[in-house]
């Protein structure tokens, strides 16, 4: 019994120093994150590196973190091949930097998708093992100068340009078309508000195209940038002078801790009306002679209608009374005429018919003769139309009843 206790002891001994190895030849997932508060919209680079013993025969996919609030930013940098020493041992190992950019202040837990790895385990023969690592912290900050900003922007740099495609001479009808391109660097395009905004009204009708947002890290150190790019096309629908609203962005910038303010102007546009077409100008002018032929019919109807007005009784009268204070042959003729209205009474009253050739008689030994007589010539024409309408009301009140 004794003398087995030396071959227990050095069994003893060797699972101890194979165990360890053992347990080590599991895949093993390194994660590197940043233990500092990041600030709300700037990159974030998390390493995630999965290592095996001995090789992969299959390629190892990395599936994008998700999360609230955080922007996955895609790179043009995949993979990478790496290795680690671990026991005096060379372990082949792939990594993966995911560039994420918390988009609101406050602490984020960052779930790693889980890896799934291939590769030949100690016995050389194909295993497959599902590798997981615990979440990581970040907690995202805001700098007390860009609080107040609303959007939050901070940015390293910010530059906004705008082009308009329009004609020289711009008419009702035409379309504008008015691009802005805002270009950023320290974070992602993503934080870019839309500047452009719809305009409806009786002069100027806007349609808004779906902006274009993409970023990119870009330069020697892959930082991370951006561009948003919008574009309004912009209908005339009125002559006059309109005006383009200027547009104004502003940022918190990182190098002078200072609120920065970008801006691009406004336009003014001067409309002119489109000259006429053909078919308009011959409508025109068959709207001018129909105009002119309605002007000269209402002159002709307006001039009968004057003219019969100017030989109604009352006027022929007052022309009389007129001309009757220095009578002359242009008085007779227009007694005459005037007389014409009351044939109807001097044919039933001779009374009244005696009166008038009186009258006549009158005016023309004032005429002729220069004869002044005791009752002025306008009175007794006065007198004689009162007479005259005083016979004819009286008539005319004699005959009504006869009237069914």
């Amino acid at each position: 019994m004794t003398r087995w206790l030396p071959v227990r002891a050095l069994g003893c001994l060797a699972w101890l120093l194979v165990c360890p190895v053992a347990l080590s030849a599991a895949p093993k997932v390194e994660v590197v994150a940043p233990q500092e508060p990041v600030e709300v919209g700037r990159a974030v680079v998390i390493d995630v590196t999965v290592l095996v013993p001995s090789w992969f025969t299959k390629p190892v996919y990395f599936d994008p973190i998700e999360g609230l609030n955080l922007i996955n930013v895609q790179t043009e940098k995949s993979t990478y091949p790496t290795s680690r020493s671990i026991n005096g041992e060379t372990w082949t190992g792939v990594g993966k930097e995911y560039t994420l950019v918390p988009m609101v202040e406050g602490l984020y837990q960052v779930e790693i998708p889980g890896l799934t790895v291939h590769y030949p385990d100690e016995n050389g023969k194909p295993a497959t093992e599902r590798v997981t690592s615990e979440p990581v912290t970040l907690r995202a900050q805001v700098p007390a100068a860009a609080r107040a900003l609303d959007p939050l922007i901070i940015a390293d740099n910010i530059d906004i340009e705008q082009t308009f495609d329009m004609p020289e001479t711009v008419q009702v009808g035409d379309h504008i078309a008015r691009t802005i391109t805002v270009t950023v660097s320290g974070t992602s395009a993503l934080f870019i508000p839309p500047l452009l905004t719809d305009i409806d009204n009786d002069a100027l009708k806007t349609y808004l195209q779906s902006p274009v947002v993409k970023d990119d890290m870009v330069g020697s150190d892959l930082a991370l940038g951006g561009r948003r790019s919008e574009q309004q096309s912009i209908r005339v629908l009125a002559p006059g002078q309109w005006q383009l609203p200027e547009l104004t962005l502003r940022y918190y910038q990182n190098s002078t801790e200072q609120i920065v303010e970008v801006s691009v102007p406004g336009k003014t546009l001067n409309v002119a009306r489109p000259p006429l077409s053909r078919w308009q100008w011959a409508a025109l002018v068959v709207a001018a002679l129909v105009l002119l032929a309605l002007c000269y019919a209402l002159g002709r109807y307006l001039v009968t209608l004057f003219h019969r007005f100017w030989q109604t009784e009352p006027m022929q009268y007052r022309r009389l009374r007129w001309q009757a204070h220095r009578p002359s042959r242009q008085f007779l003729r227009a007694l005459a005429t005037w007389q014409d209205h009351w044939r109807h009474v001097y044919s039933v009253n001779d009374a009244l018919s005696r009166q008038y050739h009186a009258l006549v008689i009158q005016a023309e030994s004032r005429i002729y003769l220069s004869a002044a007589t005791s009752t002025s010539l306008a009175r007794a024409l006065r007198e004689h139309r009162h007479a005259l309408k005083t016979h004819s009301h009286r008539r005319h009140q004699q005959l009504q009843p006869l009237n069914p």
